[in-house]
C-alpha cells in the first residue's frame, strides 16, 4: 500500500507533518485572536442563532473531532449531513462521521445546499 500523504505534501506522523500541523494551528489561532476585538452584541446574537439551529453539516476534512461533534448533535436530535467522497478534497472526517452513525444523509457539495433547504422546509412543516 502506498504511503498516504496530505494534500500539502507532508507524510502523516513525520516531523514535517507535525511542523505543518503546528503552522496550520498557529495560523488558525492568529486568525481567531484577530477577531477578539470585534466580538460584540451582534456576535453574541449570531452565536445564539447557531446554538438554536437544529441541523449540522460536515464537509471535507481530516481527523475525527468534527465526527465526534456531529454524533453528539445527531444524538441530541439535529438533522445531520456529510459531504460525499467524490466531491471531498479530503474524505477523512466525513468517512469517520459516516462510520460512527452520525450522518443521516450524504450529498455532493453541489447538492448540499438544496438538501439542507429541503430538510429545513420539512422541519418547518412546509
Amino acid at each position: 500500500m502506498a504511503d498516504r500523504q496530505d494534500p500539502l505534501g507532508a507524510a502523516p506522523g513525520t516531523i514535517e507533518g507535525r511542523a505543518l500541523a503546528r503552522k496550520v494551528l498557529e495560523t488558525e489561532a492568529a486568525a481567531i485572536l484577530a477577531l477578539v476585538d470585534r466580538l460584540d452584541e451582534r456576535f453574541d446574537q449570531a452565536v445564539q442563532l447557531l446554538l438554536e439551529c437544529k441541523g449540522r453539516v460536515i464537509l471535507t476534512g481530516m481527523g475525527n473531532d468534527g465526527a465526534t461533534g456531529l454524533l453528539e448533535m445527531r444524538t441530541a436530535g439535529a438533522v445531520t449531513f456529510a459531504q460525499d467522497e467524490a466531491s471531498s478534497a479530503v474524505f477523512g472526517m466525513p468517512r469517520e462521521a459516516i462510520g460512527r452513525g452520525a450522518v443521516q444523509s450524504i450529498h455532493s457539495l453541489s447538492a448540499m445546499g438544496p438538501a439542507i433547504l429541503a430538510a429545513n422546509e420539512q422541519m418547518m412543516g412546509r
